[in-house]
């Protein structure tokens, strides 16, 4: 089963819009409010920004949609509706 889990706070939304966007099923992990996963996180990439966003073992550090979308085609196959909708993402973020 793909398992897609985003590490964030409460002032940062752009993955888990993103994701939501898409219909796909996410897990959220505030590391504000649980200190245990703020470090297991930045034991397992050595990294404590958020967002990061873990599908099936695959890191992606940051709001990287290009990264992020890459990753789901890998774990979800490469549909077509990945490249429509993140073409559609970046015209919305021009604006």
């Amino acid at each position: 089963m793909n398992q897609v889990t985003v590490y964030t706070t409460s002032i940062c939304p752009m993955v888990k819009n993103l994701l939501q966007e898409q219909g796909i099923p996410f897990r959220e992990v505030n590391v504000q409010r649980d200190a245990a996963a703020a470090r297991k996180l930045v034991a397992t990439t050595g990294q404590m920004g958020v967002p990061q966003t873990e599908m099936n073992g695959q890191w992606v550090i940051g709001f990287d949609p290009d990264a992020i979308v890459e990753a789901l085609q890998k774990e979800w196959g490469g549909d077509w509706r990945w490249q429509q909708s993140l073409y559609l993402y970046r015209r919305l973020q021009k604006r």
